[in-house]
């Protein structure tokens, strides 16, 4: 364990094994292996963390975390008051964000997931290719959702399961591959009071925007954002 003004460096975290961080301490690099757990409490924080299958951090009031990496399998829980900058989800993973705990900018990928609970809050960019799950209300104000296309199967299921309870989202787009499939996307769930332009990125590079209802012509592909049975939907047809 590492104590108030303490600071620790390089830390492994083996199997079913346990660490906590305390108030005014900071963990650097640390990796969190099969089955084991760290605790930061209020006023810790660490950096650069890695988190492996079943292993999990796990973020109490004030206490934060910079640049942690979730593989497969391995979970970070944000509890409320405390926040997580630049994190990273991959395939298979979660993340949980408690009521007025704090996410500042992400990376989920294909098959991963967030889960913000009422009362929490998203900030900065976040580019997501698996899914975002809510209960109850999010505080989204000047978050950017960029929903990353080019994994997913036409009429798989929503990204944003609702999309009503990101209250104040800044921006969603969406970036497609050079050669993404035709057909219909399933953008979000419970869309029905969305009325701001979709922003369209191929490859990462801005083609334009679509508004509800409307269409958009570039790279040999038409591009309509519709809404049907409350759901945002993307049709992508050869122009």
């Amino acid at each position: 364990h590492v104590y108030s003004g303490g600071v620790a460096s390089g830390t492994t975290i083996k199997q079913g094994g346990g660490f906590g961080i305390g108030d005014g301490a900071t963990a650097f690099d640390t990796i969190v292996d099969v089955a084991g757990e760290v605790t930061v409490w209020g006023g810790g924080m660490v950096q650069r963390s890695q988190v492996n299958k079943w292993g999990a951090i796990i973020l109490k009031k004030d206490a934060g975390a910079n640049e942690t990496t979730v593989y497969t399998g391995g979970a970070l829980h944000i509890y409320a008051g405390a926040y997580a900058f630049s994190t990273k989800i991959t395939t298979g993973a979660g993340l949980g964000i408690g009521g007025d705990g704090t996410l500042y900018g992400s990376i989920v990928e294909h098959d991963a997931s967030m889960t913000f609970y009422d009362g929490s809050h998203l900030r900065g960019w976040s580019d997501v290719a698996g899914n975002i799950f809510t209960s109850g209300g999010v505080d989204a104000d000047g978050a950017n959702i960029n929903l990353q296309l080019a994994e997913q199967s036409t009429d798989a299921n929503v990204m944003i399961d609702n999309l009503a309870n990101l209250f104040s989202l800044k921006g969603l787009s969406a970036n497609m591959s050079a050669d993404q499939t035709a057909g219909t996307y399933n953008l979000a769930g419970n869309a029905v009071n969305f009325n701001s332009p979709l922003t369209l990125y191929i490859d990462s590079i801005d083609i334009g925007s679509v508004s509800l209802g409307g269409s958009l012509s570039a790279h040999g592909k038409n591009f309509t954002l519709r809404e049907e049975n409350t759901i945002l939907k993307l049709d992508i047809a050869l122009a």
